[in-house]
């Protein structure tokens, strides 16, 4: 935390402290607890295969990202499945 606020500008004291009252924050919050911090790449790399796909390019795709074209394929059913449900009301009220 201290380096970023520092490549921001940030006197080099104040960064440390801010550094330093974060982790003390986020200790009393959570301390104790098994915490998890996913990766977000792979949400963010689906939805750029989503944004890209044309309807024909599969196998660019799998080259650009480097995976399988039937990799491709999961990546768009997931991706097409979550913007439908997105866009569809729910039969009952909840």
């Amino acid at each position: 935390m201290a380096e970023r606020l520092i490549a921001r500008g940030i006197a080099n004291n104040i960064a440390a402290e801010t550094g330093t009252e974060v982790a003390d924050d986020i200790a009393s919050h959570w301390g104790g607890q098994n915490v998890y911090f996913p990766f977000d790449m792979a949400a963010r790399r689906n939805a750029q295969i989503y944004a890209k796909f044309t309807g024909d390019n599969h196998d660019k795709l799998a080259m650009e990202f480097n995976v399988s074209v039937q990799h491709i394929y999961r990546v768009l059913k997931i991706m097409l499945t979550a913007e439908k449900a997105s866009r569809q009301p729910g039969l009952f009220p909840d």
